[in-house]
This record gives structure tokens, C-alpha cells and sequence, in this order.
């Protein structure tokens, strides 16, 4: 059974590391950093994750929209 320590130094590397690490210098990335993600709209969302260069950049971006969705049940302000 890995400890904690274990577990972090493996995600600072390799394909463990920050989701969106492997989209860096690419113009998916770019078009990420010009949005707030926590305000942009679901179809805004939605189109970028559509486009993801992996797998791991969409699971990245739905769980984004899924916070989004549970705020927004929660609060009363639309999505």
C-alpha cells in the first residue's frame, strides 16, 4: 500500500502529473487561458471540452462543469 508521500511524488511525474500538463503550448491551452472557467458559460464549457487534446484535459473540464452544476443547484444561480 503506497503511503501519502508515495502518492505525491508519483503525481508530480510522468502521466500522474496535473491533468492539463500534457495540453501546455498547444492552441486548445491558450484558448483555456483566455476564459475564467468559473463563469464561462456551459456552452462555452462545453465546446472547449469537445475539443480536448486527451482524455485527461476532458475528465479535467467535466469536473469543472460538474462543480458548476452542483453550485448552481445549491445557490439558484443558473448554468
Amino acid at each position: 500500500m503506497p503511503t501519502s508521500l508515495d502518492i505525491v511524488q508519483e503525481a508530480a511525474c510522468g502521466e500522474h502529473g496535473h491533468p492539463l500538463s500534457s495540453a501546455m503550448q498547444t492552441d486548445w491551452a491558450v484558448q483555456l487561458d483566455l476564459i475564467d472557467v468559473f463563469a464561462a458559460s456551459r456552452d462555452t464549457l462545453t465546446e472547449l471540452q469537445q475539443s480536448a487534446p486527451s482524455r485527461r484535459c476532458h475528465d479535467w473540464l467535466q469536473g469543472i462543469i460538474d462543480t458548476r452544476c452542483m453550485v448552481a443547484a445549491v445557490t439558484g444561480v443558473p448554468f
